[in-house]
């Protein structure tokens, strides 16, 4: 989510009646993450699942209560310039983001957190914002902090989303891993103009996605989105079924994991990359996320 890759081919090939399940470096190098083929069956309310094998939950927040754990989650990352909250003045650019995330665009009510993104001048009296937006992660922040009882991934961990993400175009809501040194691995990163693709990579390892068609639209429901941090390889799952698999190993030592509901500026920095910008009339959009969990054998 932090190193986006541009994805004009993908645009244009959808736009065209094209289903894209896997990108050219994956298809031509083996290193990329390969896409199973096939589409994901449908389902309303999806349990938790894992991969084969017996798991055990070693951290989860199913948000109780009626505010957030901040001795679980804290709302600012190491993974963005701007205080922990935006990217503007980046040097390596703003990663077409266009949000300034705020505490206060977090809601806990009725078991779910609820991320809010809303067009909103930040800060108002010399915006660099256009919209604020909220984030939460498990592991470190803007001032080298982090939550007490966070969650830090390391090699053989599955971890996994259930959620209902955002519908409304130009929203790009995502659930990855993040720690400085080490490449994220993106369990989903969603774009409602493509609202039957479920987009998993690895931004620094391979530079390409896999793209998976689920055969419906992932924001019409609570879907459950997971990854497993394999030493020699990751593998991504919708609902239980893997579709795609990276042959890289997951080495990193204790990474964060970060759930956010960004906004898209198409044409950030110059240059396109191929997803909408939300439209004129729209001034909010939500993402419910019903449970994160880290699981191991």
């Amino acid at each position: 989510m932090r190193h986006r890759v541009t994805r004009l081919a993908l645009a244009a090939a959808l736009a065209a009646g094209v289903t894209v399940v896997a990108g050219p470096a994956a298809a031509s190098s083996g290193q990329g993450p390969s896409c199973t083929g096939g589409t994901a069956a449908a389902r309303t309310r999806p349990a938790a699942t894992t991969p084969p094998g017996t798991w055990h939950a070693t951290w989860q927040d199913t948000f109780d209560g009626d505010t957030l754990d901040t001795t679980r989650w804290a709302t600012d990352t190491s993974a963005y310039y701007d205080g922990g909250r935006g990217q503007a003045g980046n040097p390596h650019g703003s990663d077409h983001k266009s949000e300034y995330n705020l505490p206060r665009n977090l809601a806990v009510s009725g078991g779910k957190l609820v991320i809010t993104a809303k067009r909103q001048a930040w800060p108002a009296d010399n915006p660099k914002y256009s919209w604020t937006s909220g984030l939460v992660t498990t592991g470190s922040t803007s001032n080298g902090g982090a939550p007490k009882n966070g969650a830090w991934v390391r090699p053989g961990d599955y971890v996994e989303m259930t959620a209902k993400l955002s519908g409304t175009v130009g929203m790009w809501p995502g659930f990855w891993t993040w720690n400085g040194p080490d490449p994220e691995v993106d369990a989903v990163e969603y774009h409602p103009d493509n609202p039957t693709t479920d987009e998993v990579g690895r931004p620094q390892v391979d530079q390409d996605y896999c793209w998976w068609d689920a055969g419906t639209d992932l924001s019409a429901g609570y879907h459950t989105y997971g990854a497993y941090l394999g030493s020699d390889r990751v593998d991504f799952y919708l609902d239980g079924q893997r579709i795609a698999g990276d042959h890289t190993g997951f080495t990193s030592d204790g990474a964060a994991l970060i759930v956010n509901l960004s906004v898209n500026d198409r044409t950030a920095g110059g240059t396109d990359d191929g997803h909408p910008s939300p439209a004129g009339d729209v001034d909010q959009a939500t993402m419910s996320v019903d449970a994160v969990t880290v699981y191991h054998q």
